[in-house]
């Protein structure tokens, strides 16, 4: 009888003992923020059901069921480690209340979308937004928007070769394209003389005011263009004295003297390495 007693005894401490042991490694998978026992052992975890959110255990009345440990010397949610494969986190197909964020931070911690065929984007909304560039890139580029869609991106910017500027033409809202137009005006130099001027390419249009009485010599930059390219300008005459234009061989081909008087003007078009006039106004009632 003592040694079946004895016996008995050796089994309920051997089974004391591995209940103690399983204890300390798993406190249970139904317990809430309030039941959660004291923090012992970094080796114990378990499952909360009623957290705040899942990464915060707050003080407990949530939906969020999550891990913890007793790691860090109190109860914390256990950190998950960043994974490449999502397919066991997001759900293949069904829907959900609550929205699904796919976030990462740090400088050059891109997001990779690669799909083996069609790549499907169904929602209310489209509302991408770009801190930076904005690119697209397909063989063939369809996007069929309807009036909810709404594409935000940086500012763009218009890239000009030497023969466009940005500030001319304006395509303005009537659909009509307007020009900027550079004004060159010259002073009356109180000797008798005809002062000179000279007549930029920064515009299509320029108006020429000569306040010298005796007429202004004027002059016409020449533009650098794109190889097979060529540009228009139109003078016009709004001084109180005349613009007068001389033909200058590889410059102005214009053959005669061009003496513009207020209110008329001047066509040229620069092609073949000069300006050649077109056609010319004389507007004087």
């Amino acid at each position: 009888m003592r040694y079946q007693r004895r016996k008995t005894f050796a089994v309920a401490a051997i089974l004391a003992a591995f209940a103690a042991s399983a204890g300390a490694q798993v406190i249970g998978k139904t317990m809430t923020v309030a039941t959660m026992p004291e923090c012992r052992t970094a080796q114990n975890f378990g499952l909360v059901i009623d957290a705040t959110n899942a990464t915060t255990l707050g003080a407990g009345g949530g939906n969020a069921a999550v891990w913890v440990t007793c790691a860090s010397g109190s109860w914390a949610i256990d950190e998950v480690a960043a994974v490449s494969d999502l397919s066991a986190y997001l759900p293949v197909s069904g829907t959900t209340a609550a929205p699904i964020v796919i976030q990462n931070s740090g400088a050059g911690a891109d997001t990779s979308i690669i799909t083996i065929d069609d790549f499907v984007a169904t929602g209310t909304d489209f509302l991408p937004t770009f801190s930076a560039t904005a690119v697209i890139t397909a063989p063939v580029t369809n996007i069929v928007a309807t009036t909810s869609s709404t594409t935000t991106s940086p500012v763009q910017v218009n890239t000009a070769s030497t023969s466009i500027l940005n500030t001319t033409p304006l395509f303005n809202v009537s659909g009509v394209y307007e020009r900027k137009v550079t004004n060159v005006t010259v002073a009356d130099d109180a000797a008798g003389t005809k002062p000179t001027g000279a007549i930029p390419i920064t515009t299509d249009f320029a108006t020429c005011t000569c306040n010298d009485a005796t007429g202004c010599t004027m002059s016409i930059a020449e533009p650098t263009v794109t190889s097979g390219y060529g540009r228009s300008l139109t003078i016009l005459s709004i001084g109180t004295g005349n613009c007068e234009f001389a033909d200058s061989s590889g410059v102005t081909e214009i053959g005669s003297a061009l003496v513009l008087e207020p209110t008329s003007t001047a066509t040229y078009a620069y092609a073949n390495a000069a300006w050649h006039l077109t056609a010319s106004t004389d507007n004087v009632p």
